[in-house]
């Protein structure tokens, strides 16, 4: 559905919440580095992306479970799906269940940084690599 959409030209936004340790972890050197935050602070700055940090400082928060993919369409709500992708195999939920991930998504949105704030933090971490 949402390459139908994107095809289509239909309005796609896409959320990027992220911990800060994933930001300051150094793999691949430092150029490779330096280049993904560069490119992570250009993209947003799109209109279609919000970059959601979520500070070390905050210590511990609703994401530390796992990671995961919401996928949400506005003109269809029951058709949210949530990816959970581990080590050994990968979920795919629908329906009940869902919420519980759009909870999370909602909290750690209002937690962490946003904005100029977030892409402020991001040129902070590459500027000390």
């Amino acid at each position: 559905m949402l390459t139908d959409r994107v095809t289509a030209g239909g309005h796609v936004e896409v959320v990027a919440i992220l911990d800060e340790v994933v930001l300051r972890r150094g793999l691949g050197g430092p150029d490779v580095m330096r280049e993904q935050l560069e490119h992570i602070a250009a993209q947003a700055g799109e209109d279609h992306i919000k970059l959601v940090i979520i500070p070390t400082t905050l210590g511990g928060h609703p994401g530390l479970a796992g990671a995961f993919e919401l996928v949400e369409y506005r003109d269809d709500p029951r058709s949210a799906t949530v990816f959970i992708e581990s080590q050994t195999d990968d979920q795919i939920v629908h329906g009940p269940g869902v919420d519980t991930y759009q909870q999370i998504v909602a909290e750690l949105t209002s937690l962490g940084l946003g904005g100029t704030d977030a892409v402020a933090l991001v040129n902070e971490i590459r500027s000390e690599i």
